[in-house]
C-alpha cells in the first residue's frame, strides 16, 4: 500500500505546468484526514477546479479582445477609396461578430463567477464559460481574421484593377 508515480509525461498546449499521474493504492487515511464524504472524491476534484475553468475562460477573453483590439485599430488606420477600410461592411461585420461573441463570452465567465463567489454549483455555468471564452478566442478568431484578411486583399485588388476606383484614390 502507499502511492506511486508512474514515468514523466511530457506536458501537452502551451507546456505551462508539469503534468504527472498520481496512484494511491489503499493507503490508509485517519478519518480526521478526510476531506470531503468518503465516495465522492471524484466529485470533490471536479469541483475543485471550477475556479480554473472560470480563470482559463477569463484568459481567452482576455486574448479575444487583445485580438479584437488590435483589427480594430488596423481597420482605422488602414485608409482605401479615401477612408477608413473599417467603414467598409465587409470589414466592419467580421469585426462587430467577433465583439458580440467576445461579450457573450465575458458574460458567462461573469456570470461562472458569481455562482461560484456564491457558494452555489458553478460546474455548468464554469464549464459553459470555458468553453465559449477559448472557441472565440481560439477557433473563431482565425475564421474573422480570414474574413477581414480576404475583405482587404479584395479590396486592394479592386483599387488596383479598376480606373474609375484609382483616380478617387
Amino acid at each position: 500500500p502507499g502511492s506511486r508515480v508512474p514515468a514523466h509525461r511530457r506536458p501537452l498546449g502551451r507546456g505551462a505546468g508539469d503534468a504527472n499521474e498520481v496512484f494511491y493504492d489503499e493507503l490508509p487515511v485517519e478519518d480526521a484526514d478526510v476531506v470531503g464524504e468518503v465516495g465522492r472524491g471524484f466529485y470533490h476534484l471536479i469541483d475543485g477546479l471550477n475556479p480554473e475553468r472560470i480563470t482559463g475562460a477569463a484568459t481567452a477573453n482576455g486574448i479575444g479582445r487583445y485580438a479584437l483590439d488590435k483589427a480594430a485599430g488596423h481597420v482605422k488606420d488602414r485608409v482605401v477609396w479615401n477612408g477608413p477600410i473599417g467603414a467598409h461592411q465587409g470589414v466592419a461585420h467580421p469585426l462587430a461578430k467577433a465583439k458580440i461573441h467576445l461579450e457573450l463570452a465575458r458574460l458567462a465567465t461573469w456570470h461562472a463567477a458569481a455562482v461560484y463567489d456564491a457558494g452555489e454549483d458553478a460546474g455548468e455555468a464554469a464549464n459553459m464559460a470555458k468553453y465559449e471564452g477559448q472557441l472565440t478566442a481560439g477557433s473563431r478568431a482565425p475564421r474573422w481574421r480570414l474574413e477581414f484578411e480576404n475583405e482587404c486583399a479584395s479590396s486592394n485588388a479592386r483599387t488596383r484593377t479598376s480606373p474609375e476606383l484609382r483616380s478617387s484614390e
